[in-house]
Formats: structure tokens, sequence, C-alpha cells
């Protein structure tokens, strides 16, 4: 029954373009991926596969995954309408359940991929089919954990499928290049606006996005030859007239785009020693997620550390270190920090309050580790902050304890608004960098020098000179009073 298509399906197929959508939707095969550009009918090639077992699997689920649930509302709905309108299905939606659900109870399920805690949902059902879409938005790791390790062993009970969808990212790096430029080995169907008939006029439609973005060409940069918008649109020649992202989300290529990149490391950025004893030392401590039912917060899902220093008469920051923490707990992030502290003993810890961060925040402070919320608000002052010392030279890596950090930075894009990290992109180290360097580009003295502890030799001279500046005070006082 596995195989049994739904009643109707020749007609279903029929509806769909045969470049790219229709063999996408055809294509059996685990793991079939799908690159195409916006305006391509993807979220309806996304709900045929939906539909295709539907009949031959009553009460049974399926499942699509974006970045979150809300989203994968938002995508698939407007495709699962069309298709009722077409083919009359009969497909509802059931708000409780986030489910579209067939007349006979077969159903599909909208998750989201936000972290950890939502794949391993996904552990304990078997599924017919799964789809993830949008994978340039989730983050790399997440969608290869919850393909491989959360749901393609369920599919086994059904022999089921996965598929994934979307378009090209900005930087040709992690596991969503890998399945859709085959390096994975998987079979990728690519299509873009250009074979959707329901858009009935393109070059509009392509104008006006080129408008928007304020990159239509200069007529007097097009080539010999070239005619309109479209004859540049057309030839992947002519392509580096056209805005990276219109190519990436439009056109469906993967196109590098080192303009997106916020953190550029040259050799400048590097150093090897401290050329001096700093006076003023932080510690930005990131923290990734946990389970808010767990009051005792006994394991996070990931933390970062990262160390900032800088001398009050001189403009640089360095890094001495940075390194990032999987699978922690509160003793694990304590013995971090101690350690860390044993090298910086008059830093203070700066970390987010929000969430998890308070509950540390607390329960750190009456460990007795200086700890402070770091600067909150928008973080693109910030990000702009750092980005300017990198680029004059004044903010330094050392050469070999922040690798991790590095890592990053050759992957970490802007979002969409260009106002912060992009969710898809690792960022823990330079959020923990950010907590740590920022303090550093404020007003700030250096600070006071401890107070000697009670009964050492620096505390005994220290009395006696404050007993010296009373008994002269009192004799100024008495010597005023004679005259």
């Amino acid at each position: 029954m596995g195989a049994v298509d739904v009643p109707g399906w020749a007609d279903v197929v029929a509806s769909m373009s045969p470049v790219g959508q229709r063999p996408f939707v055809l294509d059996r095969r685990k793991g079939a991926i799908a690159l195409k550009g916006r305006g391509a009918g993807g979220s309806f090639a996304d709900a045929a596969k939906f539909h295709r077992p539907s009949a031959a699997h009553p009460g049974c689920s399926s499942v699509f995954v974006t970045i979150s649930a809300e989203r994968s509302k938002d995508i698939l709905l407007p495709a699962i309408w069309k298709l009722n309108e077409l083919h009359k299905c009969g497909i509802a939606y059931r708000e409780k359940d986030r489910a579209c659900v067939w007349p006979n109870e077969y159903r599909v399920l909208l998750r989201g991929c936000g972290d950890r805690l939502e794949c391993d949902k996904r552990r304990g059902t078997p599924w017919v089919e799964a789809i993830w879409d949008e994978c340039a938005s989730i983050k790399s790791e997440l969608l290869e954990y919850d393909i491989h390790e959360c749901v393609e062993p369920r599919l086994a009970d059904y022999n089921g499928s996965w598929s994934a969808s979307g378009t090209p990212g900005p930087i040709e790096v992690g596991y969503w290049h890998k399945l859709s430029s085959g390096i994975a080995g998987y079979p990728v169907h690519e299509w873009d606006a250009s074979t959707n008939p329901h858009i009935p006029n393109l070059l509009a439609y392509w104008l006006g996005t080129l408008e928007r973005m304020q990159a239509v060409p200069a007529r007097e940069t097009w080539p010999p030859g070239v005619r309109s918008v479209m004859d540049i649109i057309a030839n992947p020649k002519h392509w580096h007239l056209l805005p990276a992202r219109f190519v990436r989300e439009y056109l469906g290529k993967w196109v590098q785009d080192l303009t997106a990149l916020i953190y550029k490391l040259t050799s400048r950025n590097n150093y090897q020693s401290l050329p001096i004893d700093p006076n003023y030392v932080t510690i930005g401590c990131d923290l990734g997620a946990y389970n808010e039912e767990d009051e005792k917060l006994k394991k996070l899902d990931k933390a970062a550390i990262t160390v900032a220093c800088s001398h009050s008469s001189l403009p640089n920051i360095w890094l001495p270190s940075s390194r990032k923490l999987k699978e922690v707990d509160l003793d694990i992030l304590h013995d971090e920090l101690v350690a860390t502290r044993k090298d910086w003993p008059d830093a203070v810890v700066h970390i987010d309050s929000s969430s998890a961060g308070k509950l540390v925040e607390l329960t750190f402070k009456k460990w007795g580790i200086p700890i402070q919320a770091a600067v909150k608000g928008p973080k693109l002052r910030r990000i702009q902050l750092v980005q300017s010392s990198i680029r004059n030279g004044n903010f330094q890596l050392q050469q070999d304890q922040c690798m991790e950090l590095r890592g990053e930075a050759i992957r970490l894009v802007f979002n969409e608004e260009r106002t912060d990290h992009s969710p898809v992109c690792e960022d823990d180290g330079w959020d923990s960098a950010l907590m740590a360097a920022v303090p550093h580009f404020g007003d700030h003295e250096p600070p006071p020098p401890k107070e000697p502890e009670r009964g050492t030799p620096e505390w005994q001279a220290k009395q006696e000179i404050l007993e010296f500046e009373k008994a002269l005070e009192e004799a100024q006082a008495q010597a005023a009073k004679r005259r």
C-alpha cells in the first residue's frame, strides 16, 4: 500500500511544471532536494508530495518543518488551499494540533526547527513523509541533526522518504549547501519562477524586485547585444550586473556573497603575545537554550566564553581566548569560569540576563563570581563598534586560542534587515565576544587596587599611614584653635 498513489494523482501531476517542479514531486528517493527561486511554486510541490501517499496511510502522520511552526503554517497552508481548489482534496487545518488533516485522518504536522528540544520531539513518531523547507534559514547543525538523527530512523516504519527544499544561502558553507550542491550525493532538482505558469508577467515580477532592491542595472552597463533586463537575467555571463541576493533568491543559484560577512578578519587582527599588561579585563559568557521547566538548570545545550582586555593608554582590544562548550550544566559552567578567572583574576563576567542568564547571574553571585548583566538592546550598534575596530586593526585575536571564533567569522552573515546576526548562522562565540568587548569601547577607569588582607605587612603599613594622617589632622585642628 505504501506505493499506491492517491486517486486523481495523474491530474495533480499534470497541473505542475515539467521543469523542476514535477520531477521533484515524482522523485520517491530519500533525500530529493529542491533548489529553487522565489515564486517557483516550491510550496505547491511540497503540498503535492504530502498528498501523494495520503490515501494509502489513513490516520498516519507526515511532518513539514521550517525555522518555526508559525512559518511552516504561513508557507504550506496557501499551497494546501490551492490543492483543495484545483483537485477537491477536502484537506482541513486543525489549529489545536497545528496539522493539515485529510478526510481519512492522514495528517501533516507543521513544526519548527529552532533548537534540539524541538527536533527531539520528532524521535518518537513514525513518519510517512518528511519535508524541510526554507533550509537556508535553519541552522546547519540542527538541519543535519533533525533529518538524520531524529526523523530518518522513523521513516522506516512506512518505508517513507524525506526531502529538503529552499533557496541558496549567502555563503557556500553548511549542510544545506552540501545537500543542494550535490556534494552529499542526493538528487537535486533546480528551477525558478520562469517555469511557473501562474506568474503571468515574469519580467514585471523580477523588474519590480530589482527596483525594490534599488539594483536595476544602469543601461550604460549593459553588454553589447543586450536589449532588456530579461536578457541580463537569462545569461549567467551577465549576472555580475545583478545583486548576489537576487541571483540567490530569485534565480536559485549559489553565489558567494562576501559583502554579507559581518566580521572580516585579516592578518592585522592577529597577535601572538600581549604588548603590555592590560589594566581592564572582561569575560563575555553567552548561553544557549535550556528547558524552562528545569528550575535547577541541569543542562544547557551550549555556551561560549570569550576574554577581552585593553589598556587605558592604547586603543587596542585584545581577545586572549575564546571557546565554545556543549552540553554544559551550572557546575561545568562554574568550573570553566573559575578556571578562566585564575588567568584573569580581576575580570568581571558579563552575561545575557534574559532567560537562563538571569538564573546563572543570581546563582554565580551567590558562589562569589563577580558577574553582571551584559549590555542589552539593539545589537547593530555593538556590531558596528567591533566592525570599525576590526577594520582599523585595533581588534586583535590571539593567534592560537581563538580558532573557533575565526571559524564563525567566515560563515557569519547579517539577517535580512542587516541589524543582527543571521539566525541560521552559529554565533555563540561572537555573541560572547560582543559581551566581552563592548565595555572596552566606553569611558572606563582602571579598577582601584585591592585592599590588603588584614594582618599582612601591607595592611600594617597602611594602618600606620592612616594613623599618621589622623594625628596630623588633629595637630592641624589644634593649631587652628590656638590662633
